[in-house]
Parts: structure tokens; sequence; C-alpha cells
């Protein structure tokens, strides 16, 4: 038989969003249900902020040891070890995931339904052998790319957000297509990593106002990594 629960705050997806604002509904008393199908932490653990902050770290280290025979300090030849790289980053998910789980959301007073959810009708969701129903409820899924339709791309190996930390060795070419923040983001830093003769670009509209805020932000490490970067504004994709 099916649980019925009636929460005050149901939250569906266990991303940054859906976490913040089950954990803030918690502190204040109010009763919550967070619903979430796969990893709690969303893409943000696996293909977001996080592993995009320890590639940033790795990046850093790499432009002071790059930077430092300029001051008069040098040793061996300065090499960078892609596989060893995505283990950083994984060990980095593995670290904060703990901190996501559904075993401390429950100890801080969410309730935690790892199942996926669908609604019955606009006050009623079933998840799993549950039944929800709420006073409101918040859709906090995120989004996934889709991948364009550009001919011959099927014939070459790419990279999404989900795949792009998983790099193992250094490509000979790399284009990055959008121009929004993360695209330019994640982009100077592979350039960044793999350090060496490399023909990259970006290709895509002119950069949007987020991302001139996201530049702006982030300045240095964009002059760093990105000064001698092409950017190819408007331009059709073709095989």
């Amino acid at each position: 038989m099916a649980e019925l629960i009636t929460p005050d705050i149901c939250v569906v997806g266990g991303g940054p969003a859906g976490i913040a604002l089950a954990l803030g509904a918690a502190r204040r008393g109010v009763p919550v249900v967070l619903i979430e199908k796969d990893q709690m932490g969303g893409a943000n653990l696996t293909s977001g902020a996080i592993p995009s902050k320890a590639l940033g770290a790795a990046a850093s280290h790499h432009d002071v040891l790059r930077r430092a025979p300029a001051f008069g300090v040098s040793g061996a030849p300065l090499q960078v070890n892609l596989s060893k790289v995505s283990d950083h980053i994984r060990s980095v998910g593995e670290a904060v995931a703990p901190q996501l789980s559904a075993e401390r959301l429950t100890a801080l007073g969410v309730r935690v339904i790892n199942a996926p959810a669908r609604f019955l009708d606009r006050r009623t969701l079933i998840a799993d052998e549950h039944t929800v129903i709420a006073r409101r409820f918040v859709i906090a899924t995120g989004a996934i790319p889709r991948v364009p339709e550009i001919p011959g791309l099927d014939d070459v190996d790419y990279m999404v957000p989900e795949t792009a930390f998983e790099i193992s060795r250094k490509p000979s070419h790399l284009i990055v297509l959008g121009a929004g923040a993360y695209a330019w983001f994640e982009g100077c830093m592979a350039v960044g990593m793999v350090a060496g003769p490399l023909t990259s670009g970006f290709l895509g509209t002119a950069l949007g106002l987020s991302s001139v805020f996201f530049l702006a932000a982030s300045l240095t490490l964009v002059i760093t990594l990105a000064s001698f970067l092409p950017v190819f504004s408007g331009h059709s994709i073709y095989k």
C-alpha cells in the first residue's frame, strides 16, 4: 500500500537548488520532502561547478609552475598527466558527496525519497510507493544539453558536460561550440591544461550578458589562459 505524505513543500530534484531549498525549509521547521531519482547533488556534482572548480585548481597550479622561471625558480620539465587530473577531479567529487547525501539531509530534517516522480494531478505526486500531497511543489530538475544536429558530428569524437571532465589524453584540436559562461570558462580551462601546440576557438553568437559578468569576475584567469584564444562569432558549422 502506498504511503501518503503531506508536507508543506515537495521539492523535485536533488541538485544544489533543490537541496538548498529543502534545507532552508527544514531549518525553519517546515515539513519538506525532497525527491531525487538519481545521485544526490545532481549535475553540479558530476559535470558542473564542483568538477570545474577542481579543474580550475589544477590549472592554477599549472600556471604558477609555468611562470616560475621568471622568478628564478625552475625544476623538471613541466608536464600534465590528464589521467591523474581526472583522478583528482573524481576524488574531489567523492569528498563532497557525503555533504549532499540523503543520510545527511535526513538527519537535518528533510524527508528524502530516491525514486522517479510523476504527477497524478496538480496537487498529487507519485514517487515509487509514496503518494505526496503538498501545499507547494518546487521543480528543481535542472537541464541536460541537447546535442546540435550538425552534419558529420556523429563521425567525430565530441564531449558534452557529462564527459568533458573524463578526458585522459591531450587532444590535438579543441573547438568549443557555444559562447555561454560555462562554455567559455571550461574551454579556457581545457586550453590551459593541455599546454602545447593546440588549435582552439569558440563558435557561436556574441557573448550573452551573463557571460560578460562572468568573465569580468574571472578576468585574471581568462587573461591567463585565453589571451591567445580566437573567437569566431556568428559562423555556421560544417563537417
